[in-house]
């Protein structure tokens, strides 16, 4: 699931679209990708595999990762740059060097998504997933496995069904929910598969000095979300006991460890 699209739209970038390439005859998949920053990158992902026995190596270019045939070894390339004509040159540099150990070759159908989310984020308590379509009018079913917090142990299971436009956006009320894995179907074939979660709190300490006696991230449904303050999801209990040393309790604001400036805001409460 760690292709370019996936990890970078867990950090907050917007896919722009997705467009089909041809390079030295072989058939790819490049998507313009707008990350927070605001800079625009083109990327490329596919697989180059091979069973024990093949004489070539296969190209596979899908979009969804469980459409990849299986091989005994795969290698998984992620390429971008901000120029499409330089990703593209990347793309063929790597082609160039597999052609000089075996002959590469590529059979699979290539799969365009019908309907894909192009941005996930969180707007107070809802997650907002913006949805771009090839076609009006089809029926897109969203189902997300729900995590509610770091330290819980059950999941809960959510369903959306979408009449599909060009451009929408689904909204959903998440309160202050940690995780979500999503896949997103059309015609009951999957067409997409995102990944979101909130910024984590996390615990750090020595245990060779420090027991850890209750550790809890609890949700907190009835949270009022107000415009000029920016929300810190969840709340942390935690009951230790340490000889002469310390642990730290920490929550990071955005998913992956972003830095974000937050100049705007007066004080931390």
């Amino acid at each position: 699931n760690h292709t370019k699209a996936s990890c970078d739209r867990l950090r907050g970038a917007e896919i722009l679209n997705i467009q089909k390439v041809q390079i030295q005859g072989y058939n790819f998949l490049m998507q313009g990708i707008k990350q927070r920053s605001g800079e625009i990158e083109y990327a490329i992902s596919f697989a180059t595999a091979k069973n024990n026995n093949d004489a070539n190596y296969t190209i596979q270019t899908n979009w969804y990762v469980n459409n990849y045939t299986k091989f005994n070894d795969v290698y998984n390339f992620q390429v971008w740059s901000t120029r499409p004509a330089d990703t593209q040159k990347l793309v063929a540099d790597i082609l160039n060097n597999l052609k000089t150990y075996i002959p590469v070759a590529q059979t699979e159908v290539q799969k365009f998504p019908e309907t894909y989310a192009s941005k996930i984020y969180r707007d107070k308590g809802e997650l907002v997933v913006a949805l771009r379509s090839t076609e009006e009018g089809n029926t897109a079913d969203i189902s997300m496995v729900e995590l509610y917090s770091e330290t819980a142990n059950n999941i809960k299971h959510r369903y959306n069904t979408v009449s599909t436009e060009i451009q929408q956006s689904l909204r959903v009320d998440i309160a202050d929910g940690y995780e979500y894995d999503a896949l997103i179907k059309v015609e009951d074939e999957v067409e997409d598969a995102f990944y979101h979660a909130d910024g984590n709190w996390g615990l750090d300490y020595d245990s060779r000095y420090t027991e850890i006696k209750n550790y809890f991230v609890w949700n907190d449904f009835d949270r009022e979300y107000q415009d000029d303050e920016y929300t810190i999801n969840r709340s942390v209990e935690l009951q230790a006991t340490s000889d002469y040393d310390y642990l730290t309790v920490y929550k990071s604001l955005l998913p992956g460890t972003l830095s974000a400036d937050y100049s705007e805001y007066n004080y931390v409460a």
